[in-house]
C-alpha cells in the first residue's frame, strides 16, 4: 500500500511504500537521494582531475572541449554552502538533544549520545562536518588554477 507523495528533493515525488521483507518502511526518496548524493560526490572529483578541465573523449559531441570554469565553480560553491549549512545545523541540533526539525530527540534514537551505539553512529557521521568546507577549498583551488590558464 502506498502512502502520500513526498515533496522530495528537486521535485522528486516519491511515495512511502509499505513494509519490506524486514518490516522496515521503504522510501523511494531514499534511492533518489542516495543516487543524487553519489553523483554530486563523483562530480566533485572533476574539480581535482583532468576531466574537470577537458571533457573526456568517451563523451560524444563534447569530447575534447574545455569545460567552462563557471560550469564547475558555481555548482561547487553552491554545494559547499549547502553542505556546510546542513551539517552544521545537524551538529547543533543533535548537541542540543533535538531532531533536525527542532523537536526533542527520542531517547531510543539510533544516532544519539545516549549509549555506546549512538556514540559510534555520531562518530561515523562526524566527518560530514568537514565535507562542505573541503568542497569549498577544492572549488577555490579549481577556480584559481583555471583562472591562470
Amino acid at each position: 500500500m502506498n502512502g502520500p507523495p513526498l515533496p522530495g528533493i528537486v521535485g522528486y515525488g516519491g511515495r512511502i511504500r509499505g513494509p519490506d521483507s524486514r518490516g522496515a518502511a521503504h522510501d523511494d526518496g531514499d534511492t533518489a537521494c542516495g543516487a543524487g548524493s553519489t553523483a554530486c560526490a563523483f562530480t566533485a572529483v572533476g574539480l581535482v582531475s583532468t576531466w574537470g578541465e577537458v571533457v573526456p573523449r568517451w563523451i560524444p559531441v563534447l569530447r575534447g572541449r574545455r569545460v567552462p570554469t563557471l560550469a564547475a565553480v558555481i555548482p561547487g560553491a553552491l554545494g559547499a554552502a549547502a553542505l556546510t549549512l546542513l551539517w552544521t545545523w545537524m551538529a547543533v541540533t543533535m548537541s542540543l538533544g533535538l531532531r533536525i526539525d527542532g523537536r526533542p530527540q527520542a531517547a531510543a534514537a539510533p544516532v544519539s549520545f545516549g549509549d555506546w551505539k549512538g556514540l559510534v553512529a555520531v562518530a561515523a557521521y562526524a566527518p560530514l562536518l568537514v565535507w562542505g568546507p573541503l568542497l569549498a577549498a577544492v572549488t577555490i583551488s579549481y577556480w584559481r588554477r583555471r583562472r591562470r590558464a
